[in-house]
């Protein structure tokens, strides 16, 4: 185990051109802190080889792509924003992983296929296509035709200008537009949800009960505590603020 650790380490260090820190601990995914350039990698034992070299190779690409901007965007934008502005800089940076170490491609495809078997991102019995736009991008983007994930032609602009991003800029923007557009998306299944209850609750099949109004979207204080601006981690869809099944 020692000897993989010192192996992946050294590996991390060279894809990423300079000697970042590296750090091994348990945690539940890797990260990377662009502030003090510093690589965790969490300690499974049931690791494969292609997990390893997804979550090193994600990571080094956060060290090489992502600016300290991130840092400042993330901030000033709250800690549900940041969730956001995660899942499009993901899909950014692992295209141009892709792109840069082409040998990369498989292993990742391989990972995120063991990851999926595993269900890693909590999706088993699920409906993908029921789930917020911000966690179907995230599945899209991470496991592809796999996830079976539908998007109307509203949402597929959004998923069409991800793929394109080229600069981080453009990334903040996006993140900025698909936030709104997915509070929106909230409010509206809350008022459907609303609607039902009342429905329901009239045919007798409720007693008394209100209706609960606290869906957290924007209680970032209270469903956030926990997120590091300073870290890039890779976006593991596990957000109660969005009351979202995927992970």
């Amino acid at each position: 185990m020692l000897n993989k650790q010192i192996s992946k380490s050294t590996l991390a260090k060279l894809l990423a051109t300079e000697n970042i820190s590296v750090e091994y601990r348990k945690v539940q995914t890797a990260s990377f802190d662009i502030v003090n350039r510093r690589l965790t990698l969490p300690i499974m034992n049931d690791t494969t080889p292609e997990m390893t070299d997804l979550l090193v190779g994600h990571e080094v690409c956060h060290a090489l792509d992502t600016p300290q901007a991130y840092v400042t965007a993330a901030k000033a934008g709250g800690s549900a924003f940041s969730t956001f502005l995660n899942v499009v800089e993901d899909a950014r940076i692992e295209r141009r992983m892709k792109d840069r170490y082409p040998g990369l491609r498989k292993p990742m495809a391989i990972a995120y296929r063991q990851f999926t078997e595993r269900d890693f991102f909590g999706i088993k019995g699920q409906d993908v296509n029921a789930m917020l736009l911000i966690d179907r991008i995230n599945l899209h983007f991470k496991i592809g035709a796999m996830a079976g994930i539908n998007f109307n032609a509203e949402e597929t602009v959004f998923v069409n200008e991800i793929d394109n991003a080229d600069t981080f800029s453009e990334v903040k923007d996006i993140a900025e537009r698909l936030y709104v557009f997915c509070k929106a998306e909230l409010d509206q299944k809350r008022q459907d949800a609303k609607e039902e209850f009342e429905k329901r609750k009239e045919n007798g099949e409720f007693d008394g009960d209100d209706f609960g109004d606290n869906d957290g979207f924007g209680e970032d204080t209270e469903d956030y505590d926990d997120v590091d601006p300073n870290n890039s981690g890779s976006y593991d869809g596990d957000d109660d603020d969005f009351e979202s099944e995927d992970r």
